[in-house]
């Protein structure tokens, strides 16, 4: 649970995939927001911004929130990761591609392919390869 905000460690990682997914949405709706609640957003995207995660992801949550976006970004029900689709075969231990972070990782993942590396939408750092298990 982070302290400032009264989030729990699964919906800040929730929240950056929320971000990581609609961040080009987040830019717009927040455009005329404070300067705050904007360089929030732009040190979430830079991965070598040493952030609080958890405080950034408030002050966007709060600015979506005041431009009239009634979830902000912890409101959604949706699950935001890639999900299994029903009926597929899935390996015990598939791999995958996650979240570059090291501290605060999101939730988001992509399943590994052929051709160029697949880059996180937020940051733009090559995806890590993991295994996803059962």
């Amino acid at each position: 649970m982070n302290q400032a905000t009264g989030r729990s460690a699964d919906q800040v990682a929730r929240g950056l995939a929320y971000v990581c997914e609609h961040r080009l949405y987040i830019e717009r709706t927040i455009a005329e927001s404070s300067a705050d609640q904007r360089a929030a957003l732009a040190r979430l995207t830079d991965p070598t911004a040493a952030t609080d995660v958890a405080a950034d992801l408030e002050k966007i949550h709060r600015a979506l929130r005041t431009a009239r976006d009634a979830l902000g970004v912890y409101g959604q029900a949706s699950t935001r990761g890639l999900v299994h689709p029903a009926g597929v075969e899935q390996e015990l231990f598939e791999p995958v591609l996650r979240c570059p972070r090291r501290q605060y990782p999101c939730t988001r993942f992509a399943q590994p392919g052929p051709g160029t590396a697949s880059r996180c939408e937020l940051t733009g750092m090559e995806l890590e390869r993991g295994e996803l298990q059962e």
